[in-house]
C-alpha cells in the first residue's frame, strides 16, 4: 500500500464498469486525495460478496494477532511479497479499490 492515494471513480461509474451494486451510497468516498493514516473508510469488493462494492472497511491491513487497530500504522506501506507468504496474517480478502 501507499500512504496517499485518490478515488475519482463516481457511484455510475463503478456501477457500469463491474455490473455491480454499492451498499451504502451515502458513504461512497470520491476524493483527489486520500491520507492512508486517516484510516478512512474505502469501497472495495470483497472475494466472499463480488456481487457488491462496500464502503464498510477501513483502509489498513491488520494481522490476525494485532492487540488493536494501533498496529495498522505499520502496514500502510507493506509489500505484497510479504503478505503472500505469511498465509494466515490477513483472514479477508479483498481487491485493490478501484
Amino acid at each position: 500500500m501507499c500512504y496517499y492515494t485518490q478515488h475519482m471513480s463516481t457511484i455510475d461509474q463503478v456501477k457500469k464498469r463491474f455490473h455491480i451494486e454499492i451498499d451504502n451510497e451515502e458513504t461512497f468516498l470520491q476524493t483527489e486525495f486520500i491520507n492512508g493514516f486517516a484510516y478512512p473508510n474505502l469501497p472495495v469488493i470483497l472475494d466472499i460478496r463480488p456481487d457488491l462494492v462496500t464502503t464498510n472497511y477501513t483502509w489498513g491491513l491488520l494481522p490476525i494477532w494485532a492487540k488493536d487497530k494501533d498496529f495498522r500504522k505499520n502496514t500502510l506501506n507493506a509489500r505484497i511479497e510479504t503478505i503472500i507468504n505469511a498465509d494466515e496474517m490477513y483472514k479477508k480478502k479483498m481487491l485493490i479499490q478501484f
